[in-house]
């Protein structure tokens, strides 16, 4: 398990750690917060339906490891959107 500089025995949530050991189970809230944390320094980073994660977990959508590295935050979404050809 790799930690945060600082941060002994908590796990850096980033694409690995949920591709592996956090695969197929249903991430919490917090968890989903940590992944746009460690990641992008953004806890709502993990965007479904332009929702952030506060908004889409209380309407009671889960995800589970897999899932969170392929969604993107919603200013990401939508600046490929306004301009495929950069892609």
């Amino acid at each position: 398990m790799v930690s945060e500089p600082g941060h002994p025995g908590q796990p850096v949530y980033d694409r690995w750690f949920l591709l592996g050991e956090k695969r197929n189970q249903p991430l919490a809230l917090c968890e989903v917060q940590q992944y746009g944390r460690d990641s992008f320094d953004d806890p709502d980073y993990v965007s479904v339906y332009g929702l952030t994660p506060p908004e889409w977990h209380a309407s009671g959508v889960r995800i589970l490891g897999r899932s969170a590295p392929r969604e993107t935050s919603s200013s990401t979404s939508s600046n490929n959107a306004a301009h495929p050809a950069r892609l």
